[in-house]
C-alpha cells in the first residue's frame, strides 16, 4: 500500500538517470520532476484525467501528473519519485505491474487491472497501462504509465455480479424455467431450474439454437409465436414438448413477454408433463370405453344428475328401441 511507500532516492541524484541537475521542470511545476520536460509535454501530461507518470527503464518513478497525484491523495511527490512504481502495489497486483513494466521495457505495451488504495487508505481500482518510450534512435529509453481511476465501473460490476449471484440462487430454488432469448435464435439465459428438468447445463443450453430442444412436430408453431412477440404482440401463452438430454419429452407451459425495441423475449414455464400424460391417460381411456360400449348389444348411456345424456352408444341399439323419423331426428 501507498502508506508503506519510502523514497529510495532524492530528486537531486541523477546519476541513474543520466541527467545533470539542471534537468527539471519549469519552477512553475509543483512537484519536482528529475527529467526535463518541455513545457507543451508537461501541459499534456498534467491535462489528462488519469494518473501518467513516466518511470524508467527499471520501473522507477521519475514523473507524476498532478491529476495522479490527487487520485492518490498524494501531497508532496518528492518522496515517491525514484521508487519503484511496483511497490505501489502488492501480491498478485504487483507481479502484473513486474511483469508489464518487462513486457514494456522489450518494446510491447502491456496493461493489467488492480486494487491499490490512496495514500490515505480510500479503496481505488486501477486500470493501467505501460507503453514504450522511445528515443531518436529507436531504442526503448523510458516507460509511460497511463493507469485509469475505474473504481465506480469496479464497484458497479460487482453490485451487478453480486445481484445476478442472489437471482440465480433465488431462481435455483424457484420451480418455474426462465429464459431471456434473443432474435437470433439462441438462449441469452437460462436458469438453473433447466438442467434440474431437462439435464442440459446452462452453456449447453445458451450455445445452441432452441429449435434443438424442442420436438421437432412443435418447432413451426413456436417460430410463429416468436416472431409475432418480435413483432411487438402482447404477452402469449402455449405448449410444446422439450427434449430430455436422455432423449425423452417434457411438456412445458409457456408465458412470455416480448420486448421489440431490444429484440429479446423474457419468456417463463411450468412443467406440464404429469398433467398432459393424464389428458392423454383419459382420452385413451374414454376411447377404450366406447369401443366396449359399442360392442355390446344393449343400450348404454350417461346421464348427469339433473338427467341430462352426458353419453350414449352409438350402436343402433337405441335407435331401434325408440325408432324415430328421420325428420324427428336430431340434426
Amino acid at each position: 500500500m501507498i502508506r508503506h511507500l519510502h523514497s529510495s532516492g532524492s530528486s537531486d541524484d541523477s546519476s541513474d538517470n543520466g541527467l545533470s541537475q539542471n534537468d527539471v521542470t519549469p519552477a512553475t511545476e509543483a512537484a519536482s520532476c528529475p527529467i526535463q520536460l518541455p513545457d507543451l509535454a508537461l501541459e499534456i501530461l498534467n491535462s489528462s484525467d488519469d494518473c501518467t507518470k513516466v518511470l524508467d527503464l527499471d520501473g522507477q518513478i521519475l514523473f507524476m501528473s498532478r491529476r495522479g497525484q490527487a487520485l492518490l491523495n498524494i501531497q508532496d511527490i518528492t518522496p515517491f519519485l525514484n521508487t519503484a512504481w511496483a511497490d505501489f502495489w502488492q501480491g498478485p497486483d504487483r507481479q502484473a505491474a513486474l511483469a508489464a513494466i518487462a513486457k514494456a521495457r522489450t518494446g510491447e505495451v502491456c496493461t493489467f487491472q488492480g486494487y491499490c488504495p490512496t495514500l490515505s487508505g480510500e479503496p481505488k481500482w486501477w486500470d493501467s497501462k505501460v507503453s514504450p518510450i522511445r528515443g531518436a534512435n529507436g531504442n526503448v529509453e523510458r516507460l509511460l504509465c497511463i493507469s485509469r481511476d475505474i473504481t465506480d465501473r469496479k464497484r458497479a460490476e460487482d453490485d451487478r455480479k453480486h445481484a445476478e449471484q442472489e437471482r440465480d440462487r433465488f431462481l435455483a430454488v424457484g420451480s418455474d424455467l426462465q429464459v431471456i432469448t434473443g432474435n437470433d435464435g439462441y438462449f441469452r439465459w437460462v436458469s438453473p431450474t433447466f438442467e434440474r428438468l431437462l439435464g442440459w447445463t446452462t452453456a449447453e443450453m445458451t450455445s445452441r439454437p432452441w429449435t434443438e430442444f424442442v420436438h421437432p412436430d412443435d418447432v413451426p408453431g413456436f417460430e410463429l409465436e416468436t416472431a409475432s412477440l418480435f413483432s411487438g404482440n402482447e404477452t402469449f401463452e402455449f405448449e410444446n414438448r422439450y427434449r430430455h438430454k436422455d432423449g425423452s419429452y417434457r411438456w412445458l407451459l409457456w408465458n412470455a413477454q416480448s420486448y421489440p425495441a431490444e429484440q429479446i423475449i423474457y419468456g417463463a414455464a411450468v412443467d406440464i408433463t404429469e398433467r398432459k400424460q393424464a389428458e392423454i391417460a383419459l382420452r385413451e381411456s374414454e376411447a377404450r370405453f366406447r369401443l366396449m360400449a359399442d360392442a355390446v348389444p344393449q343400450i348404454v348411456w350417461i346421464t348427469d344428475a339433473e338427467g341430462r345424456v352426458e353419453f350414449s352408444t352409438s350402436n343402433g341399439a337405441i335407435t331401434r328401441a325408440f325408432p324415430m323419423s328421420r325428420r324427428s331426428q336430431p340434426r
